[in-house]
């Protein structure tokens, strides 16, 4: 199955090398870069379910690595109406709404499918993108899209319902650079396998998400680039 992969790099949280350093992996980017006049950061996002494409479209965030077998992720079939996401199989426990699932961060879907959640989006713009930050279910300054896109996939808001699909949650995890030894512990309890993390990565693992830094080198340079956590 063809598809197109879309992802967003907008203001200076994320340097250049995050986009040479996915595209050297997965090859051509159609990149969001410019962000809407009172559109938020990461909420442009949604200009891709709008996308006059003819296949399916993979949308990934900025802070992820792919490793092993990754291309299976991206060649993970799906039917016209159906939502491929990654699940928060690491965090069900914690406080947000149970009935909110998705890790965000990479989608695959039509976008002949998907254009009632932008279209929803933009008829209200202002209040969706303080909405699920004023009923505390995520924390700003800028959230809650993968929680937006979530309620609409699954019929809550929104003029349509579609599918939801999970990739396997042995193929993707959350991870921190250097983490502590009670977060590796905590991790590999969670995860399906033996273990997640034992010196390396189960080798079931083809993606990594990053949500609060990711280490990455540009030429002999060293870059980190850290920010506060969010359950985006």
């Amino acid at each position: 199955m063809d598809y197109k992969i879309y992802a967003v790099r907008i203001g200076d949280k994320y340097g250049i090398h995050y986009e040479h350093d996915l595209e050297q992996k997965l090859g051509p980017i159609t990149w969001i870069r410019e962000a809407e006049p009172d559109i938020s950061l990461q909420w442009n996002k949604l200009r891709a379910f709008e996308a006059d494409e003819i296949q399916p479209i993979v949308l990934i965030d900025i802070d992820l690595n792919f490793v092993g077998r990754y291309t299976d992720l991206f060649e993970l079939p799906i039917e016209r109406g159906e939502f491929l996401v990654t699940r928060n199989w690491w965090g069900q426990d914690n406080p947000t709404p149970k009935h909110y699932k998705i890790a965000g961060g990479f989608y695959k879907f039509w976008p002949q499918d998907t254009r009632y959640i932008a279209e929803t989006f933009r008829k209200d713009k202002e209040y969706w993108q303080a909405h699920y930050i004023e009923q505390g279910i995520t924390c700003g300054p800028v959230n809650g899209e993968m929680n937006f896109v979530e309620d609409c996939v699954r019929g809550r808001c929104g003029t349509e319902k579609l599918k939801m699909k999970f990739v396997p949650d042995a193929w993707h995890t959350k991870w921190k650079n250097n983490p502590c030894s009670d977060y590796q512990f905590m991790m590999n309890e969670k995860y399906k396998h033996d273990y997640l993390w034992m010196g390396g990565f189960h080798p079931d693992i083809r993606l990594i998400h990053y949500p609060m830094e990711k280490e990455l080198k540009s030429g002999k340079e060293k870059q980190v680039q850290k920010w506060n956590y969010s359950s985006e």
